[in-house]
């Protein structure tokens, strides 16, 4: 097909981010350590992602199932450094900030992509 192909970068690009939150996960420090962490809600947001990103791919759900679970994934990546210890710290920094670029990534694709496939100037 002639054009962008915007339905697979989203798909590649929500898939890379949920692999980069599952090694970040293993060797970011998160600052304070209690209860249900920070590494392993990273690791859980990492799964859900590739989950999303291999089920786009594969074309397994809808556009607006797809489109939900993106922007419900990315936006708790996004706030997650709040609702969570992440201790807030020098030493967290580097978690917390790959936690809300992740989550404006997964968010903002999903629904750049859902808008790209729902116009009425993008052929098929």
């Amino acid at each position: 097909m002639p054009g962008p192909q915007l339905p697979g970068l989203v798909s590649g690009v929500v898939l890379a981010v949920g692999c980069w939150l599952l090694v970040q996960s293993l060797r970011a420090d998160y600052g304070a350590l209690t209860g249900f962490d920070a590494p392993w809600n990273d690791r859980l947001v990492g799964l859900a992602a590739c989950a999303l990103g291999l089920f786009r791919a594969l074309r397994r759900m809808t556009l607006r199932t797809a489109t939900v679970c993106g922007a419900a994934i990315g936006c708790w990546s996004l706030s997650a450094p709040l609702m969570i210890d992440y201790g807030f710290g020098a030493d967290s920094t580097l978690a917390t900030g790959a936690d809300v670029l992740a989550g404006v990534l997964i968010a903002g694709l999903s629904l750049l992509g859902h808008l790209h496939a729902t116009d009425p100037m993008v052929e098929d």
